[in-house]
C-alpha cells in the first residue's frame, strides 16, 4: 500500500512499472478530490428519475477486446479489465454523453488465457483516496491470485501478491471481486472442473472469500480461513442490496442460480444444483435459469433491483428485490425468433457513481465477432 494522500493527480503516460507493457494512448488527468473518501453508496448514486425499465443512453467504448472486469473510481472514472489481452482499460467519461476518453494503463503480463482464464475481476479500493489501491483476480499458469497494484501519478505501479494459491483450470475459475459494506474485498472462485473441490473446506475452490487486505481470512469468518461460504460451481456475480444483504450467482452445468448468501452458505455444489436437494444442509436459489436464457456474467443492484447479465442467453435480467426476498425477473435485450439480440453476449456490468448501470459486452470471447467489436454500453436504469 502506498502512503496515504488527500488529494491524488493520476496522469495516465507510456511509462508504467516493471512487470507491465505500455501501450500508447491519450493521456487523461483525473484529479481525485480529497473529500472523496469513498466510493459513493447506492443510496446517493441513483437518479430520482429511477424508473426500473433499462434504456441505452450511449457508448462509452465501442473499440474493446473481451471486456471482464469492471470498477469504478470514486469521480466516475471506470477501470475495466480484457480478459484476453492482460490490458487494463481507464474510460473517462465525456460531459457531452459521447464516447469516453480511453488511456490503456498497460498490459499484465504472465497470465494463462487458456479456457476462460486470463485477467478477470478488478475492484477499487473503498478508501482509494487515502491508499490509491487497485485489486485484480489474474490467472497464472500456476494458480488464480489477487494482486493489489496502486494507481500512482506515472500510471499503474508494482504489482504485489494478496492472496496466491487459488486452484486454476481451463474453465470454471470464477474470478469476481467485490469491497462488501464491511470494508472486506470478497472473492468469488469456481471448481476449476473439479466439482469435488466446491465441498472440500482445505480448498479455496467453489468458495465465496472474505478477506483482509493482507491476504487473510477477514474477522467474523466462521471458519480459520478465507472461505466465506462454499458449494459453488461457478461464482461469477456478486452484489449487495440496499439492506446489505449478499447476492452471489453460480453458473451450472443444467440449471444457473441466483443465491442469497450468508455466513457459512453452502450452495450445495456437485451434490446437488438447482432447487433439489437437502434444504436445511443447502441454501435453495431465489432464482433459477436454464443456462440457454442467463449462464450469468456479473451482477449489480440498483433502485430495489437485482441485475444479471446473461452471456449465453444475451439477456439483462432485472429481478426485485424486497425484504431480503428475490421476486420477479424480467429479462431485457434479448433475442427472440424473429429479432436477433441487438447486443450479443453480455458479461460486465457496475453501477457508476452517478447512477449509470454501464454494461460490458463479451463477443469477441464467443468467437461469433470479429476482434473489436465488444462495446461499453451506458445505461439508464
Amino acid at each position: 500500500m502506498q502512503v496515504p494522500r488527500t488529494a491524488v493527480a493520476l496522469v495516465a503516460t507510456a511509462a508504467f512499472a516493471a512487470g507491465l507493457s505500455g501501450c500508447a494512448g491519450n493521456q487523461v488527468t483525473i484529479t481525485v478530490a480529497p473529500s472523496m473518501t469513498a466510493v459513493p453508496t447506492i443510496a446517493n448514486s441513483v437518479p430520482a428519475q429511477f424508473d426500473g425499465i433499462p434504456q441505452v443512453i450511449g457508448t462509452a467504448s465501442s473499440k474493446l477486446t473481451t471486456p471482464w472486469g469492471l470498477a469504478f473510481l470514486p469521480n466516475g472514472v471506470a477501470i475495466v479489465t480484457e480478459r484476453k489481452t492482460g490490458r487494463v482499460l481507464l474510460l473517462n467519461p465525456t460531459t457531452g454523453g459521447g464516447p469516453a476518453a480511453v488511456t490503456d494503463l498497460g498490459q499484465i503480463k504472465g497470465l494463462d488465457t487458456k479456457g476462460d482464464g486470463g485477467l478477470l475481476g478488478v475492484a477499487v479500493s473503498p478508501t482509494f483516496v487515502a491508499d490509491s489501491s487497485l485489486y485484480f483476480y489474474e490467472t497464472t499458469r500456476k494458480d488464480n491470485r489477487i494482486v493489489e497494484m496502486p494507481l500512482t501519478d506515472a500510471g499503474l505501479g508494482r504489482g504485489s501478491n494478496v492472496l496466491t494459491g487459488i486452484p486454476r483450470g481451463k474453465q470454471d475459475n470464477g474470478g469476481q471481486l467485490a469491497f462488501g459494506p464491511d470494508g472486506y474485498l470478497y472473492v468469488g472462485t469456481g471448481d476449476t472442473g473439479k466439482p469435488q473441490l466446491a465441498q472440500n473446506k482445505k480448498s479455496l475452490a467453489g468458495k465465496i472469500l472474505r478477506i483482509a487486505g493482507d491476504g487473510s481470512g477477514a474477522p467474523g469468518n466462521p471458519g480459520k480461513n478465507q472461505v466465506w461460504a462454499s458449494g459453488f460451481r461457478d461464482v461469477l456475480g456478486l452484489a449487495w442490496d440496499g439492506n446489505a444483504q449478499l447476492w452471489a450467482t453460480d453458473a451450472g452445468p443444467n440449471q444457473d442460480e441466483l443465491n442469497k448468501v450468508l455466513p457459512t452458505s453452502n450452495g450445495g455444489w456437485p451434490i446437488h444444483e438447482g432447487e433439489g436437494g437437502n434444504k436445511k444442509k443447502f441454501i435453495r436459489p431465489s432464482v433459477t435459469w436454464a443456462p440457454s436464457r442467463a449462464t450469468p456474467g456479473g451482477l449489480a443492484f440498483a433502485g430495489s433491483y437485482l441485475w444479471l447479465t446473461g452471456v449465453q442467453g444475451q439477456d439483462l435480467w432485472r429481478i426485485k428485490v424486497d425484504s431480503g426476498q428475490a421476486g420477479d425477473s424480467t429479462p431485457y435485450f434479448a433475442a427472440t425468433a424473429k429479432h436477433p439480440s441487438k447486443y450479443g453476449a453480455l458479461r460486465a456490468i457496475g453501477l457508476s457513481p452517478d447512477g449509470q448501470l454501464w454494461l460490458g459486452t463479451s463477443n469477441t470471447d464467443q468467437g461469433k465477432h470479429p476482434k473489436g467489436n465488444d462495446r461499453m454500453l451506458q445505461i439508464q436504469p
